[in-house]
């Protein structure tokens, strides 16, 4: 199955506050961006430093810790495409 949609999380205070969630555009690379739509709103990260870790989320899908700006967390589910289910899941 493709993933097509994700979360968006920043870390903020020891804590993920969650930033977006929606269709991924760019997948984080490292010296690239990440790009997320839904609806009218468009969100890309700043340029990508270091990806920090690669999480099986098993059985759930995959989060991404990587370094732009700040630190942040993408989740790709891999069982569900409604952003509502992975945004309680993540956190």
């Amino acid at each position: 199955m493709m993933l097509t949609s994700g979360a968006l999380y920043r870390r903020k205070d020891h804590k993920w506050v969650w930033v977006m969630g929606g269709n991924i555009f760019k997948y984080p690379m490292v010296g690239g961006y990440l790009m997320i739509h839904r609806h009218d709103k468009s969100l890309t990260t700043p340029q990508i430093i270091e990806i920090i870790s690669i999480t099986e989320t098993d059985p759930n899908g995959i989060a991404i810790v990587f370094q732009a700006d700040d630190i942040w967390k993408f989740i790709m589910p891999a069982h569900t495409n409604d952003i509502n289910v992975v945004r309680k899941e993540a956190i």
